[in-house]
């Protein structure tokens, strides 16, 4: 052997240089993907300082999530111009990979935000408040009205907005008629709906005017609904308010948060469109 192994790094150097395992070199050597330059006549493996840049490449390749399969097939046929298409390869995909962070933040700031006003939230009064226009993804029309029925349309939304590709927002609810909740039909809903931080055209939606809302929150079971409902249009008769037709009915605290049904707080906000006339 007529190199001078002294400028060379053992196994156990060139492991700790790059802050690997032996074994992690000894794998790499193995599938062929990196392997030492020297392999002296005893077994012992030698790693040339050249090399570390190399594998600095692969270990970045690796954190990316690249297969060990397609970056051995790089190393197999490497070239100036296939490492400057595997580099803007990689760059789109960390750039997708920041689009998808920085969309989870958004929904982690709004749900911080959402259960900071559930825990300000005045459950004993009816009030009208100022709510932002927003938009809503529904789902199809309730044929039933059971548990099941709203569970299975719920998850047929939610999934066919994760198969689009769309992050779901933190809101998500229950749409209701106003006038079926002033008869007491407490037991319907129209649909469910979600807000999505993406915009699209594919799926039904529901626009959510900006303007006075009527606003009541109910803490408890979907079964005792009727009492706030009872208490938000007692509110609006005495003040002679008239509700458009859509009451939201918006989950703010279940089972992510809280432990029992009974500690559930809902959202039940009707726009405001003005006052009844007099009656003579």
């Amino acid at each position: 052997m007529s190199k001078n192994l002294n400028t060379f790094f053992s196994t156990g150097e060139f492991a700790k240089l790059c802050h690997v395992t032996k074994h992690t070199l000894f794998h790499y050597d193995k599938i062929g993907v990196f392997s030492p330059e020297i392999v002296g006549e005893n077994g012992y493996r030698y790693y040339s300082p050249a090399q570390y840049e190399v594998f600095s490449v692969i270990n970045i390749l690796r954190e990316l999530g690249m297969p060990l399969e397609e970056i051995k097939a790089y190393m197999d046929n490497r070239s100036p111009q296939k490492l400057l298409q595997l580099l803007r390869g990689q760059e789109n995909i960390i750039d997708e990979k920041m689009r998808e962070l920085e969309a989870m933040k958004r929904l982690i700031r709004e749900k911080y935000g959402v259960m900071q006003r559930a825990c300000q939230a005045d459950e004993e009064t009816v009030a009208i408040e100022w709510e932002k226009q927003e938009t809503f993804l529904c789902s199809g029309a309730f044929k039933e009205t059971d548990d099941r029925s709203f569970t299975e349309n719920a998850a047929a939304l939610v999934n066919q907005c994760i198969e689009q590709g769309f992050h779901i927002h933190h809101t998500q609810g229950g749409l209701r008629r106003s006038e079926d909740m002033r008869r007491g039909q407490y037991e319907k809903y129209a649909c469910f709906y979600v807000k999505v931080l993406e915009e699209q055209s594919e799926i039904p939606q529901i626009t959510k005017e900006a303007g006075d809302y009527l606003v009541a929150y109910h803490r408890g079971s979907f079964e005792t609904m009727g009492e706030t409902y009872r208490k938000l249009f007692a509110y609006a008769e005495a003040h002679r308010l008239r509700l458009a037709e859509w009451i939201f009915e918006e989950v703010l605290l279940d089972q992510l948060s809280i432990r029992e049904e009974h500690e559930y707080l809902l959202k039940l906000s009707g726009q405001v469109l003005g006052k009844e006339e007099k009656k003579l």
